[in-house]
């Protein structure tokens, strides 16, 4: 029942096939909850509708393509071609929250998988389910996408490595859309009291499957404690959906208990980030996620300053990451 409880993003993490053999000859494997989650949160796009309505733009784009077309009308530039106003911070490596987030999310969408059961990453690969109607990685094509917004010769050009960091863009009222978590919410209140603020789901690729993308952490027992029955009541008690909820409603986070969601939906602050934890998505099960997202950074770096080919930009950061996987398990 607990893998029903929770979304298939989380049971990766938190269910993992064990030896529980006392027997050193003999092994004798079983599926453990090694960990449980709490809240699930997942990437959504803020909205500055000030800038919106100024240029005519009456709806927020559920697409990427509608996306796209939304980037020239927010764009300005002075004389020189410097970045007034942007339509979004996307495109870079080192100035946008989240990046790696992002970029995976993209991946996704267009039908990437980017890691095997056993963790070892393959965003690299076409996908064996879509060996016949595709010739390249599906990554490519999101890496693609992505870095055209940093580029001045491409149409949807809204963002460059000299603009601030994402975040501070958006408080300041330089970048119609920022993709951030529902942790983003309470500082961006608290920074720009007055920003006319809409939150709304990640675009998605019209006529795919929708894919969101996951983030979370979970509460594990340290194998080192002498008192695991002890700490595993405390976990087990600290999730049942009564208590989970009180600290739900005062962090103003998406549940991770499926049960707990749709009570959500109506909620101003947390309402879409719920609404996309069923459909949510993690991958990477390695050591060091901050060495996965900078082999991301200089992936997308490398293939905007030309100093790599898309494919080749992609198959050094995966075998990168994979580094980060083979020992961690």
């Amino acid at each position: 029942s607990y893998k029903n409880n929770y979304p298939d993003a989380v049971i990766k993490d938190t269910v993992r096939t064990v030896n529980v053999s006392t027997d050193s000859a003999v092994r004798k494997l079983e599926q453990r909850i090694v960990a449980v989650p709490v809240s699930v949160d997942t990437l959504a796009m803020y909205v500055n509708k000030d800038l919106l309505n100024a240029a005519g733009i009456a709806t927020v784009p559920k697409d990427w393509a509608t996306f796209q077309a939304a980037m020239p009308r927010l764009v300005k530039q002075d004389a020189q071609g410097a970045l007034l106003q942007s339509g979004a911070a996307l495109g870079t490596a080192y100035n946008v929250e989240r990046m790696s987030d992002i970029l995976s999310a993209l991946m996704m969408q267009n039908g990437a998988e980017m890691s095997a059961d056993d963790g070892t990453p393959t965003f690299a690969l076409v996908p064996a389910a879509l060996s016949d109607v595709r010739n390249l990685p599906p990554s490519y094509q999101a890496v693609s996408f992505y870095t055209d917004f940093a580029n001045p010769g491409k149409e949807v050009y809204t963002w460059n490595a000299s603009q601030p960091d994402s975040y501070q863009a958006f408080v300041q009222g330089k970048v119609a859309f920022f993709f951030g978590y529902s942790y983003h919410l309470p500082y961006i209140r608290a920074q720009a009291p007055k920003l006319n603020l809409g939150i709304a789901q990640l675009p998605q690729i019209e006529g795919n499957p929708v894919v969101n993308m996951a983030n979370y952490w979970t509460w594990t027992v340290s194998k080192k404690t002498k008192n695991r029955d002890v700490a595993w009541n405390f976990l087990n008690f600290m999730i049942k959906p009564d208590e989970v909820k009180k600290y739900l409603t005062a962090a103003k986070r998406p549940a991770a208990d499926k049960s707990l969601l749709p009570d959500q939906l109506e909620d101003e602050d947390v309402g879409v980030f719920a609404s996309q934890v069923l459909t949510a998505k993690s991958w990477y099960l390695g050591g060091d996620p901050s060495a996965m997202e900078d082999a991301f950074k200089v992936m997308v770096d490398n293939v905007l300053n030309g100093t790599e080919e898309i494919p080749t930009a992609v198959k050094n950061a995966q075998q990168k990451v994979s580094q980060t996987v083979k020992y961690s398990y």
